[in-house]
């Protein structure tokens, strides 16, 4: 019985890592020279992402840049499939601009419970160096300079400010020593400020 048993675990666990690896495909790809802003990198990753859904359509529906003053960090970028079904297929690209490779493209679980919209990311014309360099301007001036340790740049496809649903790029600069960090909401289809405030 308990050989049995023994076999039943393993050929579970076998299983299981099975389907792990099939949703996580590590690909450890060295990026082109100097790769770190947010579009650079997904016209970089576009073969791979292409190549995974095949004839299948998708779209950009999540972007997260968590990234030192260099503008160098983990990048994570989440596509969705076309369906028609509440819950899409979702692959998120995991990169790392600091070693400059793609790491991984990963399938998430069915319960992952992102829901991430659609970002016409095409018709952007503010990058996330730019919503960076606007971020800081805001609050700068001759005789203070925003000296920022962490900076998360993330993007937001249904933002509701003033009643007006609309793709906005949402940035985060932290200051370890000053203990604040400086927000914006940017309108990266015209360069617009929707909004901006001093935590701490």
């Amino acid at each position: 019985m308990k050989k049995i048993l023994y076999f039943l675990l393993a050929l579970i666990c076998i299983i299981f890592l099975g389907s792990c690896q099939k949703s996580i495909q590590t690909l450890d790809i060295d990026l082109s020279d100097n790769m770190k802003t947010a579009k650079q990198l997904i016209e970089e990753i576009e073969p791979y992402v292409e190549e995974y859904w095949g004839t299948q359509d998708y779209h950009i529906g999540q972007i997260s840049m968590l990234l030192d003053n260099n503008h160098r960090g983990e990048v994570r970028i989440t596509y969705a499939d076309d369906s028609s079904s509440v819950a899409p297929n979702l692959v998120e690209v995991l990169i790392d601009t600091e070693e400059q490779k793609i790491i991984q493209l990963q399938k998430l679980p069915s319960d992952s419970k992102l829901y991430p919209g659609e970002i016409s990311f095409d018709k952007w014309i503010i990058d996330s160096y730019e919503a960076v360099e606007m971020t800081k301007e805001l609050f700068e001036n001759e005789s203070m300079k925003i000296n920022y340790d962490v900076a998360f740049i993330g993007t937001i496809s249904n933002y509701k400010g003033s009643s007006i649903s609309r793709e906005i790029w949402s940035v985060n600069l932290t200051s370890l020593e000053e203990d604040k960090t400086y927000r914006s909401k940017i309108d990266p289809k015209t360069g617009g400020i929707i909004d901006f405030e001093v935590e701490g």
